[in-house]
């Protein structure tokens, strides 16, 4: 029970440390697109919002198809949620 725990934590901790990786990621073209708009801070929100959607889309299929979750499997979910908002700013 003790090392499931520990897992667990160590996932969460792993989350944490992707999403701030995602928010560094969109960070720029979220204020550009928030400043066309009239608020950088709400065009932020909005791109790691929808890159944490994606993200979490991405892990609950990986749920649903392994069983389980590791850490590369999150380390993967976050990289295509911060590829596909990267390939959206430049279009």
């Amino acid at each position: 029970m003790k090392e499931r725990l520990v897992a667990l934590l160590k996932l969460i901790g792993w989350t944490v440390w992707f999403t701030v990786g995602l928010v560094l990621v969109v960070a720029g073209a979220g204020a550009a697109m928030g400043a066309l708009t009239g608020n950088w801070i709400n065009g932020v929100i909005t791109m790691v919002g929808g890159g944490l959607l994606i993200a979490g889309s991405e892990i609950g299929k990986t749920m649903i198809s392994k069983m389980r979750v590791a850490v590369e499997d999150l380390q993967r979910a976050f990289k295509k949620a911060a590829d596909s908002i990267e390939e959206q700013s430049k279009k």
